[in-house]
């Protein structure tokens, strides 16, 4: 809950409300709640288009969860990934993913 306030409060910062939504949804991943994780995995790549950790742990994600239908996003995310990151912890890994 507290999670979910935060991310609805930092609105007015898209950083922030990014880093929320991707904490969130982490959250909601270790639970096993998929459905949820992949919302709020999608609200942090949505609130900031710039957010490289959040790109790189939702492609992490659809590769645990291994749904055929998301293999295109999944390379997608992760090209947006390293480019936005292309020295970052996940750049090795995104790269892979993206081809």
């Amino acid at each position: 809950a507290l999670l979910e306030k935060a991310a609805t409060e930092y609105y007015s910062d898209p950083s922030m409300a990014a880093n929320a939504y991707d904490d969130l949804a982490s959250t909601y991943d270790l639970k096993g709640d998929k459905d949820r994780a992949r919302a709020n995995f999608e609200k942090a790549i949505n609130a900031d288009k710039e957010f490289s950790p959040a790109f790189c742990h939702y492609a992490r994600f659809m590769v645990k969860v291994n749904d055929p239908k998301d293999k295109d996003k999944i390379r997608g995310i992760a090209a947006e990934s390293v480019k936005l990151d292309p020295k970052g912890e996940c750049a090795a890994e995104m790269t892979k993913l993206s081809q």
